[in-house]
């Protein structure tokens, strides 16, 4: 599968439905989101009903994008994680993994912008750089 066909079935899933935090592929199952922590199918334009084993591994191989390291970690160890961005969209922590013998993939959706320690609200010194930097210095000899 080339990246560009990838990206498509990417972007029109993200646009399914509303609070979407996962995009799942596995195979005999639809393409699937999670939103709001409820896994919804994902209907895309041409409906995809069920996966296939040989859908999937395309997917997957499209993701690794000839990586022998992740090709390496997913064919010894069962899995590999690696980051994948679409465009300007969305960008994503990207999970391959065998499930009853296929490949099966997660894409966790990341936020756009790293939060700052004030807008996190952390309780107590969390907030307050000076606590670190204070902590960090050295004590003079």
């Amino acid at each position: 599968m080339r990246l560009p066909d990838l990206d498509k079935i990417l972007s029109a899933m993200l646009h399914t439905h509303p609070g979407i935090s996962d995009l799942n592929f596995s195979v005999d199952h639809p393409l699937q989101v999670e939103s709001f922590g409820e896994l919804k199918p994902a209907l895309t334009d041409p409906p995809i009903d069920l996966l296939t084993p040989y859908q999937t591994e395309q997917i997957a191989l499209a993701l690794m994008q000839g990586d022998r390291r992740l090709m390496y970690d997913y064919l010894n160890g069962g899995s590999c994680d690696l980051s994948y961005a679409l465009a300007d969209e969305a960008r994503f922590r990207v999970n391959i993994f065998r499930q009853r013998g296929n490949f099966a993939i997660v894409l966790r959706r990341l936020e756009a912008s790293v939060p700052t320690l004030e807008t996190l609200q952390l309780p107590g010194n969390w907030g307050c750089r000076k606590s670190f930097t204070k902590s960090r210095r050295k004590k003079p000899a």
